[in-house]
């Protein structure tokens, strides 16, 4: 079989098997600049990743497509008795396996990531030069930003070494864009650096009532994993958790009114459990605030920072301690719902929490 074709079956089998699972699917076009004992000029390239993230806790696998357009040898001689290579270029075709892992910098908009691995280059044509096929190592580091809870800009640099002993190790610049495909439930967890957990419900006897008893096995903290399962085994069971019965950011509900940064009454009891976690775990977080789209850009971004403030100041008044709050105005940026009904901009007046 053609090795070009197989390397594509198999990136396709990769894709079909993935469709019902959180992973990312990365495209891009980029610039490879090549060694100089390979000859070639600076190809053009295109990129395509696919992201494992569910296989996946601090290093999650990655499977990297590269393959360059036509290329030209700098310094070609020439073949007058070789009609087919006259034009003295070639074809490159790289894949990988990487290792990636997305730093969690306080954000879910921003994502850096760094990655390393194996790959192997293919080229289509030698000509008259010692390029070989061959085994390269892989190392890169990028950034990735969302504009929506699946799509992200992406741009990765790439530094791929090659074992044959020669100077011929390449450098890439890759700019595309990211999306996450599969099911996920928590609007935090899409965008998340590993493993996109998904919401566990508390369990229950046939009764109805928490499992404690015997026959069942034993939860604890009422938060729905097993104590055998449990990895944070205090997480209230007031706060969503992940499959492993650690905390998520809560899923606040309540919404300020038009213009107002005080904080509505009903907010008191969501934001009670969160503040007994934080001084429970001493985990830190960073309050971000929203806002709808009336009224100017930065009296939105004032107002939201306000809103988000308002939250640390209940939190420290609740005595989780000032330096483990962060707080962030979006203003109108970044809605959850259009601003084109009042329902919608209702939405938008809201805080979210993220964990650091």
């Amino acid at each position: 079989m053609n090795k070009h074709l197989l390397l594509g079956s198999l990136l396709c089998g990769c894709l079909l098997g993935a469709e019902t699972r959180i992973h990312e699917f990365s495209f891009g076009l980029g610039a490879v600049v090549p060694g100089s004992e390979t000859h070639l000029d600076t190809q053009k390239v295109i990129n395509a990743e696919l992201q494992l993230n569910e296989y996946g806790a601090w290093l999650t696998p990655e499977i990297q497509f590269l393959q360059s357009l036509a290329t030209d040898f700098t310094d070609y001689p020439g073949d007058p008795t070789d009609a087919y290579r006259y034009d003295g270029s070639t074809f490159l075709t790289r894949f990988a396996l990487n290792g990636v892992h997305n730093f969690d910098i306080g954000t879910t908009w921003w994502v850096p990531f760094v990655k390393t691995g194996l790959g192997y280059e293919i080229f289509n044509d030698y000509h008259y030069f010692d390029n070989n096929d061959g085994i390269f190592l892989d190392f890169g580091g990028g950034l990735k930003y969302y504009t929506t809870d699946r799509f992200a800009v992406k741009i990765e640099a790439l530094y791929m070494k090659k074992l044959d002993g020669r100077r011929d190790d390449s450098f890439g610049l890759v700019v595309g864009f990211s999306y996450a495909i599969g099911k996920f439930k928590d609007r935090s967890q899409s965008r998340a650096d590993a493993g996109y957990s998904l919401t566990r419900t508390p369990a229950a006897s046939p009764s109805g009532a928490p499992v404690q008893e015997s026959g069942y096995r034993k939860d604890s903290d009422l938060d729905g994993v097993p104590d055998i399962d449990d990895r944070c085994p205090d997480t209230p069971g007031t706060l969503r958790v992940d499959i492993d019965g650690c905390a998520l950011p809560p899923d606040l509900s309540f919404s300020f009114t038009p213009k107002s940064d005080t904080l509505p009454r009903k907010a008191e009891k969501q934001l009670g459990a969160l503040a007994d976690y934080l001084k429970k775990t001493g985990r830190k977080v960073t309050i971000v605030g929203f806002s709808d789209d009336a009224g100017s850009k930065e009296h939105n971004r004032e107002l939201s920072e306000n809103r988000a403030r308002a939250v640390s100041m209940y939190l420290v008044e609740k005595g989780v301690p000032a330096d483990r709050i962060g707080i962030e105005g979006m203003g109108a940026d970044y809605p959850v719902m259009k601003n084109d009904t009042e329902e919608g901009r209702r939405m938008n007046r809201r805080v979210e929490v993220i964990f650091r």
